[in-house]
């Protein structure tokens, strides 16, 4: 069966040319297996992790470069089931993997292509890794995989990496945030897990189950790392105070410089997890600064401002994204061109995510004054790192 789903194109006359996304809902058979396993959970939600996403929430600023993704979802669930409703929690019910491989499918993500020195040159090989990608539900994975894979160190990785299936918790915000991530950035979460298989391969076994110093530094990137684009001219000046610990100076003093100069994109999906379930003062992230020639810097500037005020899913978005994903697929790619040790969590910066402008409610002159969270070089700094 196949039905049609048209997100809400933008209405404003600025972007009426904008081709709107579909989304073509197939059903496989191993689709169906799924969503009766899935259906079958429903009756056994203690908790629906997903009633935690509200309005007031992620229509804070952390949240806006995935603001089209959740309008979708929305929709999506409705459209389902069928229901209307006016109060702060976006999902009444917990989104279906199913969903996941939907959108997946229609933003073309198995069409992605590496650049050919990743796989010694056999396009085949990556084509065919991007074109059977899929979230897979994880525990069905678990009844299907072997005992001896699963007591394999780092099987989650290894899987990912031999079948292009995605486990993905039910019902498990983490997850669905890490999701998202996969469909904002394909070709650097791909790099990411090739790095590991590569290093893997030729420095351990797969008995040994303790992270190295690369994976501790692709671990740490991936549940908690923040990219920071920053306007080229502007570049040197900012990211000396931003990796200089001058926080109050850069978020009070240049406040407007940061604003218009720097753009903050979460790549970390523990980041999203960590704000919609317990922000706290103190909640510190890591971080990469790139600099982006003024004109694509700003072209990436006012395309996202024009997303963020229509919220809807097209192919600008996903063009801003593209943009992104492949200046970050080149970070870890040619990390010595950016001044960037792989083998050092030390390359990572810390950045106190709430002191950002506008990330935190009431944020006074006297809010940066508190050196417990926005500290002195060299001192003890409460990192984000809490895998899951």
């Amino acid at each position: 069966m196949v039905r049609w789903l048209r997100v809400n194109s933008m209405m404003s006359s600025m972007v009426q040319h904008r081709k709107p996304i579909i989304v073509t809902i197939m059903h496989t058979s191993s689709q169906k297996y799924h969503h009766s396993l899935i259906s079958s959970k429903f009756p056994n939600v203690q908790e629906n992790e997903f009633s935690r996403i509200t309005r007031t929430i992620v229509r804070s600023l952390p949240f806006r470069n995935i603001w089209p993704l959740l309008n979708y979802y929305e929709n999506r669930l409705k459209k389902d089931f069928n229901e209307e409703h006016d109060n702060d929690i976006i999902f009444q019910k917990p989104l279906q993997v199913e969903y996941f491989n939907e959108l997946l499918h229609s933003l073309n993500i198995q069409n992605t292509r590496l650049p050919f020195n990743r796989t010694n040159g056999n396009s085949n090989l990556q084509d065919q890794w991007f074109s059977k990608l899929q979230f897979m539900d994880q525990d069905y994975l678990l009844h299907t995989l072997t005992k001896e894979k699963l007591q394999e160190g780092f099987w989650y990785e290894r899987h990912i990496h031999a079948t292009s299936q995605i486990p993905t918790r039910f019902n498990n915000l983490h997850d669905f945030y890490g999701h998202l991530i996969w469909l904002m950035f394909p070709k650097t979460k791909r790099l990411l897990n090739i790095l590991h298989l590569e290093h893997m391969k030729s420095h351990s076994s797969k008995s040994v189950k303790e992270r190295s110093s690369l994976q501790n530094f692709l671990t740490l990137f991936d549940e908690c790392g923040v990219v920071v684009f920053i306007e080229e001219s502007s570049f040197q000046e900012l990211k000396n105070l931003l990796y200089g610990m001058q926080f109050k100076k850069l978020f009070w003093n240049y406040r407007a410089s940061v604003e218009s100069k720097m753009i903050f994109t979460i790549f970390g999906h523990s980041i999203f997890d960590t704000l919609t379930q317990h922000p706290y003062i103190g909640y510190t992230t890591k971080c990469v600064a790139l600099p982006l020639s003024s004109s694509v810097y700003t072209n990436v500037y006012h395309q996202l401002e024009t997303i963020h005020q229509h919220q809807s899913l097209t192919t600008m978005q996903t063009q801003v994204w593209n943009v992104m994903d492949d200046l970050l697929f080149d970070v870890f790619s040619n990390p010595v061109k950016y001044d960037i040790n792989l083998h050092n969590t030390k390359s990572l910066r810390p950045l106190p995510l709430l002191g950002i402008p506008n990330y935190w409610r009431a944020q006074t002159e006297s809010f940066y004054d508190n050196e417990r969270y926005f500290r002195k070089p060299n001192a003890s700094i409460n990192e984000c790192a809490r895998t899951t």
